[in-house]
């Protein structure tokens, strides 16, 4: 485990945790593997490394990338609709600290958080998938398959909760309700995407009027991301960087704003110390320009 440890490191730019590769090692096994065959869920990204894919060996940063991925966001994991995927969140790669967030990339930009580890994202991911399935079968929706859909999780559970989630007893809307993660994460301000920004308190202050992450519209005025833009580094200039970081990141699927987007993060990743999340801003916006030139 320590070669590969230190292939991931090299490849991605930080430790990952131990439960990835003990992850990895379940998903080999054959309850693992139906399991993931059970919830349509694929390995990307370093699973792929590992496993010698070309693509990701030739460019790990980019085989397993989405158009919309921020720059803290590592894809691991994806589904089978609408572009559904999960990636390790890191707010600050110097904090060995992460979770697991997902989004659907083909429908709104809005991430939640789906575990602190990947074994907590698949008994998520489970439970949604039982609890659907119980209310089809309470509207009387396809019942003996949902029935049957229902009895193959109930077993594929027990397994599960054998390796991972095993003093958690709650099923389906229940379990969903009553976990949440990401409670190590001090989020100091919202953002549009839902996952906010972590950064110590006394370098965030808000800028003035208007908030992104409360208006739904994402293409504001270029004279409105102007000011702002110009307001939010006046204030990283006085010491607080986390006004440019939640700006930035309230631009992120902006056409209007991108480029005072890819500048108000950079400048804010620098000020943060957070290197390697400014070496993926960069991924994101060669990513995002290949994608762009693909379509014309």
């Amino acid at each position: 485990m320590s070669d590969d440890h230190d292939a991931l490191k090299a490849a991605y730019g930080f430790n990952f945790p131990d439960e990835f590769f003990a992850f990895r090692e379940f998903t080999r096994t054959s309850v693992g593997k139906r399991l993931l065959n059970a919830l349509g869920i694929r390995l990307e990204g370093p699973f792929q490394f590992l496993d010698k894919d070309e693509a990701h060996i030739k460019n790990p940063l980019w085989a397993s990338r989405y158009y919309d991925d921020p720059p803290e966001f590592f894809t691991v994991l994806s589904g089978m609709m609408d572009g559904l995927h999960w990636g390790y969140y890191l707010d600050d790669p110097n904090d060995t600290r992460m979770c697991v967030a997902g989004f659907y990339s083909n429908d709104a930009f809005d991430l939640s958080i789906d575990g602190d580890t990947l074994f907590e994202v698949l008994r998520n991911d489970l439970e949604y998938s039982y609890g659907s399935a119980l209310l089809d079968i309470e509207y009387g929706n396809e019942k003996a398959e949902n029935q049957r859909h229902c009895a193959k999780l109930d077993r594929l559970r027990e397994h599960l909760m054998k390796h991972a989630t095993g003093d958690r007893p709650e099923m389906g809307e229940e379990y969903t309700e009553q976990y949440k993660a990401g409670s190590h994460r001090a989020v100091v301000a919202a953002t549009r995407e839902s996952m906010g920004i972590v950064v110590p308190e006394a370098l965030y202050r808000s800028i003035a009027g208007r908030d992104f992450a409360k208006h739904s519209t994402p293409q504001p005025s270029a004279t409105l991301v102007k000011k702002c833009s110009r307001e939010a580094l006046e204030l990283l200039e006085q010491g607080f960087p986390g006004a440019a970081l939640k700006l930035g990141k309230d631009l992120w699927i902006s056409q209007v704003g991108r480029d005072a987007c890819f500048t108000l993060l950079e400048r804010a990743y620098e000020a943060l110390e957070r290197p390697l999340l400014k070496q993926m801003l960069g991924v994101a916006r060669d990513y995002r320009t290949f994608c762009d030139a693909r379509r014309k």
